[in-house]
């Protein structure tokens, strides 16, 4: 019911908001936007999930340190599949790849001036920056550079433990992300995998040790199962499980051990958890098995 009120309407009786000379700041109101309206849905909430991070100060809906901007989005804001899915429900998925606009674009790269072509690239079959309507965005703006520019990559945390001490890497910190993690298996960077894992049999010996029996597989390929590289100790830079990817999940299971006078309880009430990669280095006992 939003979009019945939340249409590009909203911008009628309104004047084209106006900006500062740097171009990073709105100096008027701005409920028309580049000819569009801030309140038309798709513009709305393009700028609601960008929050804190859009380039122009003094948003009407949007205002550095509010309330509406510290909502943003609760993974990488490139990750444009997380809203437009591929269910029956949103048949028109993939128009963000495929029908670009100034509304909807804009809502995230506010510092394009749509207008006056300030802060956009010259169109080569026009020779001007200045785009005063959508008919000429799929030009330059294709479906496949589309999703380049929108791949979603979080960036290594440089405290991980995992990283060398000139990437200031902290020994005690393995629980952060110490490479680039992709955020949609379906839209990687060139030569990025995904890996699923490919559980067989989760039980507990009769001396009472956890075992997992499992491997992982490339791109969820069953023919493609990974071989963990081996630990060398003095290696620079530190050995890792597989090439070119660092650190590791952590196993864990939970189970019941005797208590209260119960031999076999029906609730867990005991856990284990464990860094695969510490396992797999010799840091810890080790009493797993890699079905590889």
């Amino acid at each position: 019911m939003c979009v019945l009120c939340h249409t590009d309407q909203q911008k009628f009786g309104a004047t084209e908001a106006t900006r500062n000379v740097a171009g990073d700041t709105f100096t008027s109101a701005t409920a028309m936007v580049n000819g569009t309206s801030q309140l038309d849905f798709p513009q709305m909430v393009h700028q609601i999930h960008m929050g804190e991070d859009l380039a122009m100060a003094n948003h009407d809906l949007v205002t550095d340190g509010g309330a509406v901007a510290a909502v943003t989005y609760p993974q990488h804001i490139a990750n444009c599949n997380t809203c437009h899915a591929n269910v029956a429900a949103t048949p028109q998925y993939l128009n963000w790849q495929t029908v670009p606009s100034r509304e909807a674009c804009g809502g995230c790269h506010d510092a394009v001036n749509f207008i006056t072509g300030f802060n956009h690239p010259v169109d080569p079959a026009t020779g001007t920056a200045i785009q005063l309507d959508d008919t000429k965005c799929q030009g330059c703006h294709t479906p496949a550079s589309l999703a380049l520019a929108h791949i979603p990559a979080v960036a290594p945390d440089a405290t991980n433990g995992g990283l060398t001490a000139a990437q200031n890497g902290n020994p005690s910190n393995t629980h952060t992300n110490a490479s680039f993690v992709g955020g949609d298996i379906n839209n990687l960077p060139a030569g990025a995998h995904w890996f699923k894992w490919n559980i067989k049999s989760v039980s507990v010996t009769a001396a009472g040790l956890p075992v997992w029996v499992f491997n992982f597989l490339q791109d969820g390929d069953p023919t493609k199962p990974v071989v963990f590289n081996t630990w060398a100790a003095l290696a620079t830079p530190a050995t890792e499980m597989m090439t070119g990817y660092v650190g590791g999940p952590n196993l864990y299971m939970a189970f019941s051990v005797p208590q209260d006078g119960i031999a076999a309880p029906a609730d867990w009430n005991a856990s284990v958890n464990v860094n695969l990669r510490k396992l797999w280095r010799g840091g810890a006992a080790c009493w797993f098995e890699l079905g590889c």
